[in-house]
């Protein structure tokens, strides 16, 4: 029996909303599954030619186009019924969300205003227009702030990696340790700034700017004076700021961005000048989708020690560190994502002792799924990673002819927790242990943290 048409079009709207409720729409990613989703694709298009008046048909051809990352598909399908007698508010309100996702703000915003002017708009769909006009109206706008606050608590059973090795060496002869790992909890409270102003280019040209200020302060450091010889964790205050252009190198494919940028730092410890570096980098951003995607950082920076008290002869830290930083998102099943990266530095100072090169793979896997809040998704995501570190030249002060080596393995899991609107908590679990070829360097640490974010 033929259903009734506002029926029909409600199962439709309620189809397609289950894609998502935002700009940004949950898209099921190409992997191993794409030709399965292709031929999914394509035998429910052949559903839809056959039977036109089937909009069952057509919410299922709907999702399975959004989910396969095509909007312009999903919208060219859902337009052609907005012109139906007695089409739902919300078939219209769906189709602004596809406009918004594709960055044509200006088509969802019409879509949407022509919604609120209807007579008679039932009071849900209304509220559900005017929330997404503000969003598509500030992602439109040629100036946009946007950034986060978090505040948060760490414990570490071995903060200032101290080698758990019974012997040291000092100018080649074995000694015994007399420290000890020491334990600390510290609190941090950070706030970063992001700015974008559309320049109005046609290739699409954005001024990208950042900042941000990070305290830290350390149980065990509070009240020292930071001095030659001192032993404990730090009072860190940290400074950051970058600006860059980001572009579309190529004007028909808006999948591939590239952001020059200039950057500086400066960071203090326990209330003293510690470290100032300012450089240069370059991102290299090429997105196959909401989720996939390959990234290339490549940054060089000057760094100035020269005011740092804690150790002699400070200005023999001062060079240039240079890092290429490649990463890969990669969507292996709905809301769950394969994240590889591997950064490789060179850091260059005054004398070979201070100088190293390293290379530092990671991987992590991360898991979404509903929360019991209402408020978002929880993530849960586990990584390992290592950093291979091999420094220029011996230090005659530990002993004269062997290098240092190091492999840092870190393993962890970090815990999302949105729980209000703009709000979320983290909890990061960590395992760190660095093996060495000397015995001054063999270390271990566990850190357990939790932080609290809002977002504006």
């Amino acid at each position: 029996m033929k259903q009734p048409l506002h029926r029909c079009l409600s199962v439709l709207v309620l189809s397609v909303l289950a894609a998502g409720s935002g700009l940004s729409l949950a898209q099921t990613p190409l992997s191993g599954a794409q030709s399965n989703l292709q031929r999914q694709v394509d035998d429910a298009f052949r559903n839809v030619l056959q039977n036109p008046t089937d909009f069952a048909a057509t919410g299922s051809y709907v999702d399975l186009l959004v989910r396969a990352g095509n909007y312009e598909g999903a919208i060219a399908a859902l337009e052609r019924l907005t012109v139906v007698p007695g089409a739902p508010p919300a078939l219209r309100i769906q189709v602004a969300q596809l406009y918004g996702a594709l960055k044509s703000f200006v088509m969802a915003e019409a879509m949407l205003q022509q919604v609120l002017a209807e007579p008679g708009l039932p009071a849900a769909d209304k509220a559900r227009a005017e929330t997404l006009l503000g969003q598509v109206r500030s992602a439109g706008a040629s100036s946009q702030f946007s950034g986060f606050v978090i505040f948060g608590v760490r414990q570490q059973n071995n903060a200032t990696a101290r080698t758990q090795s019974p012997q040291i060496l000092s100018n080649g002869v074995l000694l015994p340790n007399t420290l000890s790992p020491q334990s600390d909890t510290d609190t941090s409270l950070g706030l970063r700034i992001s700015h974008e102003y559309d320049l109005g280019l046609q290739n699409f040209a954005v001024l990208s700017s950042g900042g941000g200020v990070y305290f830290v302060n350390s149980n065990a450091a509070s009240g020292k004076p930071i001095v030659a010889g001192f032993n404990t964790p730090y009072n860190l205050q940290v400074f950051d700021a970058n600006s860059g252009v980001v572009f579309n190198p190529i004007s028909s494919n808006r999948d591939l961005t590239i952001r020059p940028h200039l950057l500086g730092s400066t960071v203090q410890a326990q209330g003293a000048s510690f470290l100032t570096s300012l450089g240069w980098g370059l991102d290299v951003n090429y997105r196959l989708g909401e989720v996939n995607g390959i990234y290339a950082t490549l940054d060089s920076q000057r760094r100035n020690f020269a005011t740092r008290a804690d150790v002699p002869n400070a200005a023999q830290l001062n060079g240039t560190l240079t890092s290429l930083r490649l990463r890969s998102a990669y969507g292996v099943l709905p809301k769950q994502v394969l994240n590889t990266e591997v950064t490789f530095r060179d850091s260059s100072a005054g004398v070979g002792n201070f100088s190293f090169t390293s290379i530092e793979p990671r991987v992590s896997y991360g898991v979404s799924y509903a929360g019991p809040f209402g408020a978002g998704d929880w993530s849960t995501t586990p990584f390992v990673g290592l950093v291979q570190r091999s420094y220029k030249a011996a230090d005659p002060a530990v002993i004269a002819g062997t290098a240092r080596r190091d492999s840092e393995w870190r393993v962890g899991l970090t815990q999302t927790i949105p729980f209000a609107p703009r709000w979320m908590g983290l909890i990061t679990l960590e395992q760190l242990r660095n093996s060495a070829n000397l015995p001054n360097y063999n270390y271990k640490n566990t850190s357990v943290s939790a932080n609290v974010i809002y977002s504006f």
